[in-house]
């Protein structure tokens, strides 16, 4: 008797292996494509472009910063899979309230439950470095007829964070320092403690805000200082018109030699503009100008006039965000004097007496200015008897306004780096002629085209400013 299989039974099910083939091929699908669609949702495309469509403003300002070849995901995740599925499971919230239109205008910094720095940034940064003081240049120009170019160089002494031996800057970073927050941006400080390696802690306060700070709440509610508490605009760099236009111009992407080409770029790219369209209006103002106020320069120089409107409007996407909210000064960046005022200058260890042992606002503990290899700050060029308000005529936006990085200040910190030159002119201008009283619309006669037209190096002064330099003849 005979126990072999018959042949029909040892033939290939063909049905079977075709449905097996399909099935492994399905689930590598299944597996490649899911790893796809992870990497994908982790790329700065999908952060600042797909999903978040809301995050305009953070994705343009990304696309110029520092770090705009490190993706989203590098410093807002970083490596390990924990912190990849708390993003994720984090993200939900957002995506819904994309979704439905229900996100708030502006995105609220800083982030919460941000992963430290020390698990981010320091992968690439090494804050135990030790770093020589760095110079830099700053070039800007004036909003006067010529343009006027001013050029200064400034030292800050950055310093190395190295346990033991930290200073200057840096030494934030070796420091166990704690301090407690009063409001959600971090900016309202009310105290700091410094523990040492023997685990005493030095104690700083607020006078102003004693009663916020105290035991309970600060055993609570301190936060351990991270870096990114002074870089919290490490990335996300949001940068004023003026700013922009000096580097347009040094650039060359800006002729320096059109006339008033920094004012008309400064004004057109205002962050008060309630819209694109307004912005672009404003900016084909310009070549109208030049063919009313400066034919001549419009006849020889059309295709530069055309190039400073092309640049200023590429310029506008990184500045004009009405439907988020955002302007340049929305978020505050700490990495300025503002940030470091939050304790420098404010906090004592002996609140009691409030005017002693506060911590330093010394400027040359962290910066010094070079002229060659000379510490020089501008001198102040007039007379400044009765003129206490410095602002008035040096503010941002006004006639002869400060430099982008003095926003900010007030008239008590003018005298702390600038002196009065040794040859101080007058402050006041040509005396006018004739009575002021009832016409107080100055410009009504002395406006460009006018019966009495004003210099054109007066061009955007208004009624206010003119009694600011001319007074009425006795």
């Amino acid at each position: 008797m005979s126990w072999r299989t018959p042949t029909a039974s040892r033939q290939p099910n063909w049905r079977t292996l075709v449905i097996v083939a399909a099935g492994m091929v399905e689930v590598l699908l299944l597996v490649f494509g899911s790893i796809k669609a992870l990497e994908f949702s982790d790329s700065s495309e999908f952060c600042g472009q797909l999903c978040h469509t809301v995050m305009t403003p953070e994705f343009k300002t990304y696309q110029v910063s520092p770090h705009s070849r490190v993706t989203c995901a590098q410093c807002h995740v970083g490596s390990g899979a924990s912190y990849f599925v708390q993003s994720k499971v984090s993200g939900l919230p957002l995506v819904v309230a994309t979704v439905f239109n229900t996100y708030e205008r502006p995105i609220p910094t800083p982030v919460r439950n941000l992963r430290p720095a020390r698990d981010t940034c320091e992968q690439c940064h090494w804050p135990q470095k030790f770093s020589e003081d760095r110079i830099r240049t700053y070039v800007r120009y004036l909003p006067d007829e010529t343009n006027t170019k001013q050029e200064s160089q400034m030292a800050f002494r950055v310093g190395g964070g190295e346990p033991g031996i930290a200073r200057y800057i840096h030494w934030h970073v070796a420091s166990k320092l704690w301090y407690l927050p009063l409001d959600e941006k971090n900016q309202e400080i009310a105290w700091v403690g410094v523990e040492s390696d023997s685990g005493n802690l030095t104690e700083y306060f607020d006078p102003d805000r004693l009663d916020q700070a105290t035991p309970q709440r600060i055993a609570e509610d301190k936060r351990f200082m991270d870096c990114l508490d002074c870089h919290n605009r490490a990335t996300h760099i949001f940068r004023s018109p003026d700013e922009m236009v000096d580097e347009a111009i040094a650039r060359g992407r800006i002729d320096a030699t059109l006339p008033f080409i920094k004012k008309l770029g400064t004004e057109a790219l205002d962050v008060t503009n309630p819209s694109l369209p307004v912005t672009l209006s404003k900016i084909a103002g310009i070549e109208k100008f030049y063919q009313q106020q400066y034919p001549q320069v419009y006849q020889q120089k059309q295709d530069q006039i055309r190039q400073a409107m092309a640049t200023l409007q590429d310029l506008t996407q990184y500045v004009v965000f009405p439907e988020m909210r955002v302007t340049w000064q929305t978020h505050q960046d700490n990495v300025s004097h503002e940030g470091c005022f939050r304790c420098h200058g404010r906090l004592t260890t002996t609140p009691d007496n409030p005017g002693s042992n506060l911590v330093s606002s010394t400027c040359d503990n962290c910066h010094y200015t070079l002229s060659g290899e000379q510490a020089v700050t501008p001198k102040i060029p007039h007379t400044i008897e009765g003129t206490s308000d410095c602002l008035r005529c040096h503010g941002s936006g006004a006639f002869k306004a400060f430099p982008a990085n003095h926003a900010g200040r007030g008239n008590e910190t003018c005298s702390q780096c600038h002196s009065l030159s040794p040859n101080p002119r007058p402050l006041t201008g040509t005396r006018i002629p004739h009575r002021i009283e009832g016409r107080s619309d100055c410009l009504l006669c002395h406006a460009s085209g006018s019966l009495k037209p004003f210099p054109a190096d007066h061009a955007g002064r208004s009624n206010d400013t003119c009694v600011l330099c001319h007074r009425a003849a006795s």
